[in-house]
């Protein structure tokens, strides 16, 4: 039987699409009734455009949450449904200069924050802040750069502190930084790459994305339970070796839940405002939760529950998905 094939747009040579890798390898989709076909794209932007112009090219994005919030604030319909992977990034200072930041992050004001444009580490970084008191136009200087710059720019000075993805912070003992902390340490279970679709596509495919979803669920109950064989498929397919790949998927605090974590998209939003980051003058007022479903993963989460009785691993996730998504599920 020719199953019904789900075109699912990723950054293919990235760890961050480790689970939707592992759902295809494994054949996971097939048995849930998908043909997943995978396919490379370079820029969040031409995915997205792609999906709100129906250029017939993918069905769902599981990258990149900024674009997507961008995009949502310039009128696109597009919905949040899922996602890939939370936390991932750290916080790095000069020699010497960490332990006042550990201790209380009130002593970043009046200091300069660098950051890559985009990238989720650093806007958690300044959402935590904003939920403290501070004033993100006053009490903190924000300059961006290339993960180059970033980690450059604080050996160098130029920045008091600096966020980048926590692959990037594996410098020698030559560079003059060093680790302050890995950013979801004050900014816990924050958000980057999320699966996403247009409205229209959601609701025409609805069954279809379902199973996707089902898929990457049991792929993240095979990465819980078979650290080895995952860390040698994960090698295989990035290009990375063995070592590297355990420590960024299983050393470091990054998370492959795919749970929508609904409760973290809205303070997510609410920054790219703060920091000016929308094109549209109406952004702002954008409820930005009535792009966001969860009842879709809940459905297939419940099903595998009612297929494999008592499993932990799932029972686990029920759990988080009652924690992570309470602002919408009450």
């Amino acid at each position: 039987e020719e199953l019904p094939v789900i075109r699912y747009g990723a950054f293919l040579d990235m760890l961050k699409s480790s689970l939707i890798y592992i759902a295809v390898t494994n054949g996971y989709d097939i048995e849930e009734g998908v043909d997943v076909e995978l396919v490379n794209v370079s820029k969040s932007a031409e995915a997205l455009t792609s999906l709100i112009t129906e250029k017939d090219e993918i069905d769902m994005w599981g990258m990149q949450i900024m674009p997507t919030c961008t995009f949502i604030g310039n009128g696109a319909d597009l919905v949040i449904f899922g996602g890939n992977v939370a936390e991932g990034g750290a916080m790095i200072s000069a020699k010497g200069q960490a332990q006042q930041y550990r201790d209380d992050l009130n002593n970043l004001k009046g200091k300069t924050i660098l950051g890559i444009r985009g990238e989720t580490g650093v806007l958690a970084l300044i959402a935590k802040l904003v939920e403290m008191g501070f004033d993100v136009n006053k009490d903190i200087t924000i300059k961006w750069a290339d993960a180059p710059g970033v980690l450059e720019g604080v050996s160098k000075g130029e920045g008091d502190v600096g966020c980048l993805p926590i692959e990037y912070t594996y410098f020698g003992d030559d560079v003059n930084a060093e680790v302050v902390f890995q950013t979801g340490e004050v900014a816990e279970n924050y958000i980057c790459c999320r699966m996403t679709t247009t409205r229209k596509i959601l609701d025409e495919r609805r069954e279809d994305l379902k199973n996707v979803v089902k898929a990457e669920i049991r792929a993240y109950k095979f990465m819980q339970e078979n650290k080895a064989e995952t860390v040698k498929l994960l090698a295989e397919y990035s290009g990375q070796d063995e070592a590297y790949v355990e420590q960024n998927v299983y050393n470091v605090r990054i998370s492959f839940v795919p749970d929508p974590y609904a409760n973290a998209v809205g303070p997510f939003y609410n920054v790219l405002g703060l920091l000016d980051m929308f094109e549209s003058a109406d952004a702002t007022g954008v409820d930005v939760m009535d792009h966001v479903d969860v009842s879709l993963y809940k459905d297939a989460l419940d099903e595998l529950m009612e297929e494999y009785p008592g499993d932990a691993c799932y029972e686990q996730l029920l759990e988080i998905f009652n924690r992570q998504n309470s602002v919408v599920i009450g």
